[in-house]
């Protein structure tokens, strides 16, 4: 096998390597489905940040009175979004 090959054989199983979770979190959103019609859960856990011009990943917020990284405050919009599941946002009036 040529080298160019081995690179594309090695670059599609890594590419199905990081496919098994998400599809390990579609079966499980098949299996909440069958009970339920909706998911309803807040985007983020934490109020809008301030806006800001630094990389997403250096932004912070505070959760819980502890500082931590904005990514991990928007836990509950990846998971339907990795899964390939429409998701809509509504604003939540004052």
């Amino acid at each position: 096998m040529s080298i160019c090959r081995a690179h594309v054989w090695s670059a599609a199983a890594a590419k199905l390597a990081r496919l098994a979770p998400r599809k390990q979190y579609r079966a499980a959103w098949r299996h909440f489905f069958r009970d339920w019609d909706v998911m309803l859960a807040p985007i983020v856990v934490v109020p809008a940040p301030p806006h800001s011009t630094e990389p997403f990943h250096r932004r912070t917020a505070i959760v819980n009175g502890r500082l931590t990284g904005l990514r991990y405050a928007m836990a509950y919009a990846s998971l339907p979004i990795v899964s390939g599941l429409p998701a809509t946002a509504f604003p939540r009036s004052a």
